[in-house]
């Protein structure tokens, strides 16, 4: 996987913003610079936890059952489902393995348009 080559450049305790901009720097990707704004950030949170939940119910799994793939508690899913929480690199590595997926479709959400 491609970002294997790179994880160590990242901490457990990386968040989003800080994973932005890392990721720009990585992989020279050019967003609008309006991204980071507080209100983008929250929308892209919320833009990848529906993500989650879709790539979920397209399997047909339990939340639950994404926990133990992930191996990650039940509790973290549901807040990164609803948006609640800004995960990890680490946390979401986990998830895109939980899910069979590549972290960087799991992360693809700003190129979708809003709903």
């Amino acid at each position: 996987m491609i970002m294997a080559k790179y994880i160590n450049y990242f901490d457990n305790t990386t968040n989003l913003s800080c994973l932005y901009y890392q990721l720009t720097s990585i992989f020279h990707l050019s967003f609008t610079p309006l991204v980071m704004k507080k209100l983008e950030l929250e929308d892209i949170i919320t833009r990848i936890g529906k993500r989650i939940k879709a790539l979920r119910a397209e399997q047909n799994i339990t939340q639950e059952e994404l926990a133990v793939k992930s191996d990650i508690d039940v509790r973290s899913i549901q807040r990164l489902e609803n948006g609640h929480t800004s995960a990890t690199l680490k946390t979401l590595l986990k998830v895109s393995h939980g899910l069979d997926t590549s972290l960087v479709f799991l992360l693809d959400v700003l190129n979708e348009k809003k709903d």
